[in-house]
């Protein structure tokens, strides 16, 4: 079998059955003079085959090159979102509305605001660092260390209830359950459940909180008349980041009030008072039953 020496033996691509069928065409409408020699007339063929080859890889280069310039487009397109998504900030501004100062984060860690209070975190949240101004109450979904950086010091957590306080002057922390870790100028001091540290200017101490429960701007207060239970739920659900999975068909109305931070505690008076049960199928779904 004769080859060009310009030629390249290829297989198994569009490009190859784009060229076969060039050389195809090539010697199918080849003319050879009848004065022409054997050895000629291969010659014609085989510079037909050439042309024919050197025109699809042309073409292959043009679609290469379209390619290539869609590849780059597509790249810098996604580098921009990274770009983006990296330097992007989430602000939350507590205010006077208590359901809206209801934080849930990336990692579904859930935040409280005070009112006034500003945090901030990285929207991609790659990393679970947020700044925190003010007051504010976290309860840290267990993972990676989670870090509350503060004008005047940090809190270094894994997964607990705590609180902290950076009014500008002092910084404050309660711990209400589990163990942190606070940075305050250059000591690094831990505390657990039932301790509060407070810090201002160059001195600081660690004491006894007199609070063991909740903050009372993370309290769900709230008073209701004659609300439905598909109404009352949804509100709960908002407030403390959980399911409920209601299977009453009930027109009764709920009345009452709450000043609470436990979620159950909220169930429990609604569904004792109403005189239904409910299970609790996870810390994160609640079953509401029929009597």
């Amino acid at each position: 079998m004769f080859r060009h020496p310009n030629s390249k033996y290829r297989k198994g691509t569009n490009d190859d059955f784009a060229f076969e069928k060039k050389i195809d065409q090539s010697i199918r409408y080849l003319s050879v003079p009848s004065t022409l020699t054997k050895e000629g007339a291969l010659n014609m063929l085989l510079d037909r085959i050439a042309i024919a080859e050197a025109q699809t890889r042309v073409q292959g280069k043009v679609r290469h090159l379209y390619f290539t310039i869609g590849t780059v487009a597509a790249a810098a397109c996604i580098a921009f979102v990274m770009l983006y998504s990296f330097f992007m900030v989430e602000t939350y501004t507590g205010g006077k509305e208590l359901a809206a100062n209801v934080v849930y984060l990336p990692d579904h860690s859930r935040v409280v605001l005070a009112d006034g209070a500003v945090l901030k975190h990285s929207k991609l949240f790659y990393q679970r660092n947020v700044k925190l101004k003010g007051e504010a109450y976290f309860e840290v979904e267990s993972g990676s260390n989670f870090y509350v950086d503060t004008k005047k010091g940090g809190v270094l957590v894994i997964g607990t209830r705590f609180s902290v306080n950076d009014n500008g002057e002092a910084f404050a922390v309660d711990c209400y359950e589990g163990v942190v870790g606070v940075d305050f100028l250059r000591e690094k001091v831990r505390i657990s459940d039932g301790m509060h540290f407070s810090g201002k200017g160059q001195l600081f101490q660690v004491q006894k909180s007199h609070n063991f429960g909740y903050p009372e701007y993370a309290l769900f207060s709230y008073s209701f008349e004659n609300i439905h239970l598909h109404e009352l739920w949804p509100v709960v659900e908002q407030y403390f980041g959980i399911d409920i999975d209601d299977q009453v068909s009930s027109s009764e109305a709920f009345s009452g009030s709450f000043h609470t931070g436990n979620v159950q505690e909220v169930i429990d008076i609604v569904c004792t008072s109403m005189k239904i049960n409910y299970q609790v199928v996870n810390e994160n779904e609640v079953l509401i039953q029929s009597r």
